[in-house]
């Protein structure tokens, strides 16, 4: 059996080091790639939007159809990539207010914590518990041993 507690203050803590790290809010996209993708994002948009127009000038609804879920699913994928490659408004801001970053959370409400815990496990991943190694056996096996981190 886990220690509810422990396990508690093993997520905050790798929180708090995540939150502490200067690399995690260093912008990937400054290299211009996300402003790249941008750009195909509204590219991509006005080809479906001049589909529809073919559609009134004769082209067949079936191609135009597939052709736009086509590009609908590029798009998404795009704006994946863009998510991946950006930090959350919430966590730069987050950054920008704080010199200290424990005494930031404690002075935060549960819901402005749950909002900063969101954006750190959609970057970091979320918590994964293991079974116990020692199977049911009375003993506890620490948090850090039975915690990973999936995306």
């Amino acid at each position: 059996m886990i220690n509810e507690a422990e396990l508690d203050a093993y997520v905050m803590f790798e929180i708090t080091r995540f939150l502490s790290d200067e690399k995690n809010y260093s912008q990937q996209s400054d290299n211009g790639q996300v402003q790249g993708m941008y750009a195909q994002i509204s590219e991509k948009q006005a080809a479906r939007e001049r589909l529809g127009q073919a559609v009134e000038h004769g082209m067949d609804p079936v191609i135009a159809g597939k052709t736009d879920k086509r590009l609908a699913l590029e798009i998404r994928e795009l704006e994946a990539k863009i998510r991946d490659l950006t930090v959350p408004p919430i966590l730069t801001d987050f950054a920008e207010r704080c010199d200290d970053v424990a005494e930031r959370l404690e002075e935060m409400t549960l819901a402005g914590k749950r909002e900063i815990m969101r954006a750190v496990m959609e970057r970091k991943g979320y918590v994964r518990l293991h079974r116990s190694p020692h199977g049911r056996q009375p003993g506890s096996v620490p948090a850090v041993d039975r915690v990973s981190w999936a995306a």
